[in-house]
């Protein structure tokens, strides 16, 4: 690996680090057919796809990011909840990690150990997300689920996780259920509760927005050893049939609840919300399969029963024939943020997705309309917000995908006087304008080998990254790789750097080159 010495100057000296290299193993073992364990010790996820970017401006809560890694990928599906309680990426760079997931009879087992060298934490909060990052911690999750009735299931959920040293600990405690009667009919539910001693480390603590949470306030947003007790509530009703359908979604998450091991965003609300939608089958028809109305209302609060968000969205989904959907809705909203009451939030949002052949797979997201400007001074703006992505194969060796995503948001051009009512032009100045470039190239020489390049480009911080990687595979735990990435950044539009000459306007800061081995002993 290497860099830049100082990223400041992009002409300063380019510095390579020695070669290094690491070890590391997994046990995996079937106690019965249905019934496996696994165990690792200083796994490296190196191959690994980078996540895709994603743009956060005008939002104030932690970003999602799907599981990638294999080990924890198998038998995840265990651990899903309505509530997040249990989100793997939690683990971010385990030394070491044993995993049980299966099924005896009617029972199924779920249960994670890991010794995580680095510890995130996403601390949820009524308006807003803050993140920091600690040092070892240790965790354990438990979950049970038994079969009851006909598709219809009781769970627990335990999760523990304890920073290295005893400096702080999290723990949530829960169950769940899934009963379905009648065939058509669904009632799900999920209570869990937590309990919280903060590390007492200011210095993890030290870019966070000092806030003030718990029922009466009496708790701060640093980590100064204090301990507390919080609970969330999902529950839903819902009927799935050939024509009606409907769901009754409430939840209600205390503002001390926390749950370390999951991904909890927000908390301090109680919220209901329904939906409902009428399938109209075209039988005959040469264009359309389904056609199906539909509507959702919702409100919030938070727990001290001040208004916070409220909307209406009708809307229609329609099925096409050759693998091709479309939906499109429009939305009525009035949403409190930062004490401030925004009313008029006016949007459409649609989406298309199609697979009409096999060589062109594609889709397009798009939300227009009026929302709300997220910052000191809340109020409505003009957002113009787009998402493209399609896969191209044009043979069957050569696989090449892309992704475009566009975040736009601009001061209302105009607004009507509430005295006078005459109409007053605001200028549609600029609030955000960003935009993301992913691409990602596979080609499969063989059945065993095959290359792929990622490449990446984030346009408000002028950010390109370059990641091939060839692999060479002899079944799923055999495998040969060699592979790099490269990070670029973009410095001469930047008034506080040296002024860099057009034939290079981007400078390589950051670059890895790795190989890795792994070969399967079967016993």
């Amino acid at each position: 690996s290497g860099g830049l010495e100082d990223y400041d100057d992009p002409y300063s000296k380019f510095k390579n680090e020695s070669a290094d290299g690491d070890a590391g193993f997994g046990l995996k073992y079937g106690i019965t057919p249905n019934l496996i364990a696994d165990f690792t010790y200083n796994p490296d996820f190196s191959q690994i796809e980078a996540d895709a970017a994603q743009i956060d401006v005008n939002n104030t809560f932690a970003l999602f990011y799907n599981e990638r890694r294999p080990f924890f990928l198998e038998g995840n599906d265990i651990f899903r909840t309505d509530i997040d309680a249990v989100y793997t990426r939690s683990i971010n760079d385990p030394v070491l990690a044993a995993k049980l997931t299966g099924k005896t009879g009617r029972t199924t087992i779920g249960y994670i150990l890991a010794k995580d060298n680095t510890t995130p934490f996403t601390i949820p909060f009524e308006e807003q997300s803050q993140l920091t990052v600690g040092g070892e911690s240790y965790s354990n999750v438990l979950r049970l689920k038994r079969d009851v009735l006909n598709d219809s299931y009781v769970g627990a959920l335990v999760t523990d996780r304890r920073i290295a040293g005893g400096d702080g600990t999290n723990t949530t405690f829960g169950a769940d259920t899934r009963i379905r009667f009648k065939e058509n009919y669904i009632v799900e539910a999920h209570l869990q509760g937590s309990y919280n001693e903060e590390p007492d480390d200011a210095a993890l603590t030290e870019d966070f927005e000092y806030l003030e949470f718990g029922d009466k306030k009496q708790y701060n947003s640093l980590f100064d050893g204090e301990k507390y007790s919080g609970r969330a509530l999902e529950t839903r009703f819902r009927r799935s049939a050939r024509h009606w359908n409907f769901s009754a979604w409430y939840g209600n998450y205390s503002p001390t609840f926390r749950a370390d091991n999951g991904f909890v965003t927000s908390n301090d609300f109680e919220q209901i919300s329904t939906w409902t939608g009428y399938d109209i089958w075209a039988e005959n028809n040469k264009i359309f399969e389904i056609i199906e109305p539909q509507y959702n209302w919702g409100r919030k609060l938070n727990q001290e029963g001040v208004f916070k968000d409220t909307w209406h969205q009708p809307s229609v989904w329609i099925r096409f024939r050759k693998q091709t959907s479309m939906w499109m809705g429009y939305i009525w909203s009035t949403e409190r943020f930062n004490d401030v009451l925004v009313p008029g939030i006016r949007r459409f949002t649609g989406n298309i997705n199609t697979n009409f052949n096999q060589y062109v797979t594609g889709g397009m997201w798009w939300r227009l309309g009026r929302s709300v400007v997220r910052d000191d001074s809340p109020r409505l703006g003009y957002e113009r917000n787009l998402e493209f992505w399609s896969t191209i194969k044009p043979t069957s060796q050569l696989k090449m995908s892309f992704d475009y995503a566009r975040y736009r948001l601009e001061e209302l051009r105009s607004r009507r006087d509430a005295d006078t009512g005459q109409w007053a032009a605001l200028g549609g100045d600029e609030i955000y304008d960003v935009f993301i470039l992913r691409n990602r190239l596979t080609y499969q020489f063989t059945k065993n080998l095959f290359l792929r390049v990622i490449t990446q480009y984030v346009d408000d911080s002028e950010y390109l990254t370059v990641d091939p990687l060839l692999s060479y595979k002899i079944n799923p735990f055999t495998v040969f790789f060699i592979g790099s990435s490269h990070s670029f950044s973009r410095y001469n539009d930047d008034p506080g750097t040296l002024e860099i000459e057009p034939s290079r306007p981007y400078i390589e800061t950051d670059r890895i080159f790795f190989v890795k081995f792994q070969y399967l002993f079967r016993v």
